[in-house]
């Protein structure tokens, strides 16, 4: 599974997205996580996941999903640890 991680600067926390991609038996598949760190720790939700018939329509929709987050004034970044 290959995996981008993005970040968007909230008043008091950091919004996050977690997104895996990848090949899963015969289908591929799409998962995003949104978060956030706050000063009461790290938090994310369950994941939301897509099923695509073949690899061309799942990079396709990452293409997509990143020129979103980009226009949107997300950051892509490595995964934060939290101390």
């Amino acid at each position: 599974m290959n995996s981008l991680y993005y970040t968007l600067k909230d008043r008091k926390s950091l919004k996050t997205l977690r997104i895996e991609y990848g090949q899963l038996g015969l289908k591929f598949v799409l998962r995003m996580f949104d978060g956030q760190i706050d000063r009461r720790g790290e938090r994310e939700n369950l994941p939301k996941e897509i099923l695509f018939e073949d690899e061309q329509e799942l990079l396709k929709k990452i293409h997509h999903i990143k020129k979103e987050l980009k226009e949107s004034e997300w950051s892509e970044s490595p995964p934060l640890k939290v101390t």
